[in-house]
């Protein structure tokens, strides 16, 4: 439920252009994942905030995806 108006066909288009977005930001961070873990820096703090960054994106696209479907 929002407190916003929006109408149905544009909520739809907004998610699905979100999700896109998380989509695309979400593969960056691993590919800079990867790399750290290539050059040996898996462990450190940089990469730990790339994981953290990832799994903030992974919830939000579970919650775009739920209001995707709740708003049809």
């Amino acid at each position: 439920m929002s407190d916003f108006n929006i109408p149905a066909d544009l909520k739809q288009q907004m998610l699905e252009e979100r999700i896109l977005q998380l989509n695309t930001e979400g593969y960056r961070h691993e590919l800079n994942l990867k790399q750290f873990e290539a050059v040996g820096a898996g462990d450190s703090a940089e990469a730990e905030q790339t994981r953290q960054a990832i799994e903030i994106i992974k919830t939000a696209l579970a919650i775009c995806a739920e209001e995707k479907e709740n708003s049809r």
